[in-house]
């Protein structure tokens, strides 16, 4: 197959010769230059002068002093001159920002195509004013509606008022915007292009420029060609094939028509009427469709039809067409290991690169997560910044500081407090807005920081660090542009706005991969494929809507009017992509479509409306053929394995010399629990969020906060008096709530001097708190008197069990929540309670029958086995460890969302048959529950026998280990 490039070469030299430095080749991109000059050597067979190769765009920017303007500082620009014409402190920059972009693409395209602007943005005007104001008949509306496309609203409206000054002002807008960037010697693209037309006076340094393969021409381009024709100084190529200029579909036609008006126009530099060049739609070729239920499949799919037919050993004559670019980055892991070369010129989107997450994080952490009173940030925002995968390299301190403040602190300390490097110095150090404007200093240490990460990203040379890198470039390139515009004075906002700005643009950006185009596999998006031949293309994500691209009619010019003034119009982008799409297939004899078939998450999985005309219309010696790729997963069902006690896990086993009666709890609930938590060491992540608080800090608040009332009167007998008086003592109880709140979920300690500021949830939660408290207090004046023996206090005995490997001694207990001595409401006798807070809302509803049932793996998960097993475990320790005179120790579980009975009564209790039998000494059960307790440990330490999975299948649901074992 010989290609365009290689029959224009060919033209080229045989016209001109080998010496070329006196023309210079226009192309609608840089692209194809590299392979047309590769041509060109080849068919010269000896040195030549090559030609120069210039795109259209810097064609027309080598005219004229004049430079573009920066798309950012352009929408600033037009945004203080909207707000001239309409100002309002409700409309912000960023809000603006998607419209700006919209109105300078319609300004764009007006001075592309040489429209008259007034005009335009009088039949606007005139058009809307059409909308809002002129008497109808309904047949007269309806008539008008349908010819037009427009809805008419008979109803008046503040709304409808401020659309029409918006298109009245338009004109005025469009005009002052121009004069304000020529001030500063800059203009939007078309309005350069329309300068260099008007003016008239080509600076041109070649005494011929040839202009190759361009499709859709605007008028400022049509007038260029026009002006340097009338000079002689001008050749065009044009590719085409009769397959585009005879079909009878409208689409078709439209990909063939503009090529045929250029031609008409321009008398074409043409190449010989042969059937290679020209009507090669008409070959043999094989034509594969093939749906995909998921993107990842069809990225999957590519390593298969690579190896397939040897297509990657051709290099750059297999392309793999892209669609949807945020496919690119799944393909490059799925492209296979042996592949001699690959060349990826399509962009990626910035906004998923994790550099993006790291820039999202710290603007986070220095607005919300910054606590402006006591200059300190919050833990859940500074952990989102130390847990951001490039934060190794911001410092190789991140990792430890993160486990060392989710350890000790809620807040993190002033970073002046701190021993910060320089990494960690870019992240925390306070901003000096002294020293120059907020926005301006967070957006040069945003800039440094990447910049930081940069220059200690590992070098070694791999495709995944080749694309971290060129993102982290964007990123700061980008960052420095808006730092400029900020000290210019061009970007003049608040840090909201900015924040929001920031990651709008890099919404709008893209990463370019960097090369060698004539080597290796090419992978590009559809417009890269311009004026370029393959032997091999794949094309994916060929659904409607990815196949023509991004069709759609934003703009602020009616669709009529774009019509009427020969702006560009959705008919136009439809027949852009219809070329580009038969193109791609013109001289291609191995073409595989994939596409999307899966209707879910909104997708209509329908194939591109190319794909359904080549259907319709493929010649006879076309050969389509349909397949389906699938997931290849079958279903396998879950099922946990026993894990043995072999090994270093009996290494790790024979060093555990103390158990709490949670880690036995976990053996009994699920073996295998145990062992990733205990053996394993694999913690559960134990970072909240603080403007949350879940179950187990709202039980350290209320916990903390009894214990810092009753330890000031624990010194006697707690009288009800005392009681009453304490529950009267509403700024005492929130003085302990506060001070539990700064221990237990802000972690200042006893720190007085900080008064927590506290958000809606956590008011919330100190309100139910204080509610629970009082409920305590109302409780134990009922009991009253008694007198607390202990609070928040350990207990612990060792115990020797028999294991395989002989005797052992385990050190066994925990702390209790609170130990008191009352009278037993049944005897008046003295009793020790050892009583278990529990703040959540489930109490026991099946209650266990014995001590056996207490050590049932299988018990029911609302019989609160695993309460019974500490309230009793405590029980039995302090029962034993008791010496002169004995008392009954009684263990109990106050459920605090309950305790508000006049009949509550804490005291654990069996149920084997209709009655329920309190536990009111547990020395009546030490026989059984010691000996369960031992055969439980001596289990757990047992190296001959091994870890399995519970029976229980409901309780993996909720299990942190789940998907370890399943």
């Amino acid at each position: 197959m010989t290609s365009f490039l290689e029959h224009i070469a060919e033209d080229i030299i045989a016209k001109h010769g080998t010496d070329l430095s006196d023309i210079t080749i226009v192309f609608p991109n840089k692209r194809a230059s590299l392979f047309l000059n590769e041509a060109l050597a080849a068919k010269a067979g000896k040195p030549m002068w090559s030609p120069q190769y210039v795109t259209i765009s810097e064609l027309f920017r080598s005219q004229t002093e004049t430079v573009v303007a920066d798309p950012i500082k352009s929408v600033c620009e037009l945004f203080k001159v909207y707000s001239v014409y309409h100002p309002s402190a409700d409309l912000t920059l960023d809000k603006f920002y998607g419209w700006g972009q919209l109105l300078i693409a319609d300004f764009d395209d007006i001075d592309k195509n040489m429209a008259d602007a007034d005009a335009v943005f009088s039949n606007i005007q005139a058009y809307h004013e059409l909308e809002t104001k002129i008497e109808l008949t309904e047949k007269q509306r309806e008539a008008i509606e349908h010819f037009f496309n427009i809805v008419i609203d008979s109803n008046d409206s503040k709304l409808k008022e401020n659309f029409v000054k918006v298109w009245n002002s338009l004109a005025e807008i469009y005009h002052k915007f121009n004069e304000r960037l020529a001030e500063e010697g800059l203009a939007y693209e078309g309005a350069l292009y329309r300068k260099v037309i008007e003016e008239g006076h080509l600076r041109l340094n070649s005494g011929i420029y040839v202009f190759v393969g361009f499709n859709v021409v605007q008028q400022v381009e049509s007038r260029l060609f026009s002006m340097l024709k009338e000079e002689g100084r001008a050749r065009f190529y044009w590719d085409y094939d009769e397959y585009f200029m005879n079909g009878q579909n409208t689409v078709k036609n439209e990909a063939g028509k503009y090529i045929a008006q250029l031609r008409e126009k321009f008398h074409n530099e043409l190449l010989p009427q042969r059937t290679d060049v020209f009507d090669t739609m008409k070959e043999h070729k094989d034509i594969k469709y093939i749906c995909a239920p998921t993107e990842n499949i069809q990225a999957r799919y590519v390593s298969q039809w690579l190896k397939e037919n040897n297509r990657m050993y051709d290099g750059r004559r297999t392309a793999i067409v892209i669609c949807d670019e945020t496919l690119l980055r799944t393909i490059i892991h799925c492209l296979p290991s042996d592949i001699p070369a690959v060349n990826v010129t399509t962009g990626y989107p910035l906004s998923q690169a994790p550099v993006t997450t790291l820039i999202a994080d710290f603007l986070a952490l220095h607005s919300e997560g910054y606590d402006s009173e006591r200059h300190v940030f919050r833990l859940h925002f500074v952990n989102s910044v130390l847990s951001h995968p490039y934060a190794r390299y911001v410092s190789e301190k991140a990792l430890p500081l993160r486990n060392e403040l989710n350890i000790r602190h809620r807040y993190f300390p002033k970073a002046e407090e701190m021993m910060l490097d320089e990494g960690l110095s870019l992240l925390f150090n306070a901003m000096d807005e002294a020293s120059g404007s907020l926005n301006g200093l967070i957006t040069k240490r945003m800039a440094d920081i990447v910049k930081h990460i940069a220059t200690h990203f590992p070098n070694d040379n791999t495709q995944e660090n080749g694309f971290a890198v060129e993102s982290l470039f964007r990123a700061y390139t980008l960052l420095t542009r808006i730092e400029n515009l900020i000290a210019a004075g061009d970007l003049v906002i608040g840090f909201e706005t900015l924040r929001k700005l920031i990651m709008q643009i890099i919404g709008t950006t893209s990463i370019p991969f960097h090369g060698e185009p004539a080597e290796g596999v090419q992978i590009m998006g559809v417009l890269e494929t311009r004026n370029l031949d393959f032997d091999h293309v794949l094309i994916l994500s060929c659904n409607e809507g990815n196949m023509p691209k991004g069709v759609n009619d934003s703009s602020f010019i009616p669709h009529a009017i774009r019509y009427g003034h020969g702006l560009t119009t959705i008919e136009n982008k439809v027949s852009v992509y219809a070329y580009y799409f038969n193109s791609i297939m013109q001289r291609c004899s191995d073409v595989t479509i994939v596409y999307n078939n899966s209707t879910e998450g909104g997708q209509t999985g329908e194939m591109s409306r190319f794909m359904v005309q080549m259907m319709v219309e493929k010649p006879e010696t076309w050969n389509i053929s349909k397949q389906a790729l699938s997931a290849g997963q079958h279903y396998i069902e879950a099922k946990s394995g026993e894990i043995g006690k072999g090994g270093d896990v009996a290494a790790i086993l024979n060093k555990i010399d103390k158990l709490s009666p949670t880690a036995i709890n976990n053996y009994l609930f699920c073996q295998l629990r145990f062992f990733y938590r205990y053996v394993a060491g694999l913690k559960e992540s134990n970072e909240a969020d603080d403007d949350t608080i879940d179950n187990r800090i709202f039980g350290l608040i209320f916990h903390k906060a009894t214990e810092i009332l009753y330890n000031k009167v624990r010194s006697s007998t707690i009288t009800r008096s005392i009681l009453q008086a304490m529950l009267k003592d509403e700024a005492g109880i929130d003085r302990a709530i506060d001070e539990a709140f700064r221990t237990e979920l802000f972690k200042v300690g006893d720190n007085s001097a900080f008064q927590p500021k506290y958000n809606g949830i956590q008011l919330i939660n100190r309100a139910v708190i204080r509610q629970y408290v009082k409920m305590l207090l109302r409780l134990d004046i009922k009991l009253a008197p008694f007198t607390i023996i202990g609070l928040e206090r350990e207990v612990f005995e060792d115990i020797t069990i028999r294991t395989n490997r002989g005797d052992r001694t385990v050190k066994v207990g925990g702390t209790i929540d609170r130990m008191d001595k009352i009278a037993d409401p049944k005897s008046g006798m003295e009793m020790i309670r050892v009583i278990d807070y529990k703040t959540s809302a489930k109490e026991i509803k099946s209650p266990l029958a014995d001590v056996d049932a207490v050590f049932d793996p299988k018990a029911k998960r609302d019989s609160h086995r695993d309460y019974y097993f500490q309230s009793m475990l405590y029980s039995m320790i302090v029962s034993r460890q008791q010496e002169g005179d004995r008392k009954p120790v009684a263990p109990a579980l106050l459920f605090i969302q309950h305790a508000y009975a006049e009949d509550t009564n804490p005291m654990l209790f069996f149920k084997p048959g209709k009655e329920e039998e309190y536990i009111r000494d547990m020395a009546t059960l030490e026989e059984p529950f010691m000996g369960n307790t031992k055969r439980v440990i001596a289990e757990i330490l047992d190296t001959s026998t091994t870890f399995i999975p519970t029976e229980v299948d409901e309780r993996c649901n909720l299990c942190p280990y789940k998907k370890l074992c399943r």
